[in-house]
């Protein structure tokens, strides 16, 4: 059903861009996926560029033909077939992850140093600031019960001066 949903919106879209881009940039694409609880479309083209090109110049387009359709609005994603780098599993949000730009591979170098740098900043001052917090709240929680003794303290004067002193 998914293919015959994506061969409608590439007829259409034939129709509406000229036959060259058509041919370079969208005949070959196919629908992977559609995600009804995300409501995504997953489109695998060739390769990168053809991906990157699609994404900028004709995902709006392929959008607004899929809505059409199928009278759902649906958030096109494109991706590339030929990458060996996408895991098969995807990320929480339903997207392929490339294995290249993830935190176990990332390595520091001189073009990503302030950036790092300014994370691990942050981080610890995060670690630093619960730790204050934790410390502060002990503390009010040390004053709370040194008042609350003094109340009591003073509730147990002010009644054995009422039984010592009665008014007349």
């Amino acid at each position: 059903m998914n293919q015959q949903i994506w061969k409608q919106v590439l007829q259409i879209a034939a129709e509406r861009i000229s036959k060259p881009s058509f041919e370079t940039w969208l005949k070959s694409s196919n629908l992977v996926t559609i995600d009804e609880k995300r409501k995504t479309a997953t489109v695998s083209v060739e390769n990168e560029f053809c991906r990157d090109w699609v994404d900028v110049r004709y995902k709006s387009l392929l959008e607004n033909i899929l809505n059409q359709i199928t009278n759902t609005v649906y958030t096109i994603i494109v991706i590339s077939t030929n990458s060996n780098n996408l895991t098969t599993e995807p990320d929480p949000l339903g997207l392929p992850i490339n294995k290249n730009y993830t935190f176990s591979t990332f390595s520091e170098n001189q073009g990503n140093q302030y950036s790092n740098s300014s994370l691990n900043g942050r981080l610890e001052t995060e670690k630093s600031s619960t730790t204050y917090t934790k410390e502060l709240l002990e503390k009010i929680l040390i004053e709370q019960k040194r008042t609350n003794e003094l109340l009591e303290k003073i509730v147990t004067l002010s009644t054995e001066d009422q039984r010592s002193n009665p008014l007349e």
